[in-house]
């Protein structure tokens, strides 16, 4: 019995495949510095401005 057409072995990926297929799940995540940036602490005002009304209360005004 004879093979079938579609019948062939897979041949590894060529390193130029490879390299387009990481290009585009590059494009399609964030940057790491702007992912860094989103997870980042921010500071509200309303947390500074608490924080210095607690320092002036308890006598250190420099």
């Amino acid at each position: 019995m004879s093979r079938h057409v579609i019948d062939k072995p897979r041949q590894p990926m060529s390193a130029e495949r490879t390299r387009q297929f990481l290009n585009l799940q590059r494009a399609q995540n964030p940057d790491r510095a702007s992912l860094m940036l989103q997870r980042r602490m921010r500071k509200r005002p309303s947390q500074t401005r608490v924080r210095e009304y607690l320092r002036i209360d308890r006598g250190n005004l420099a």
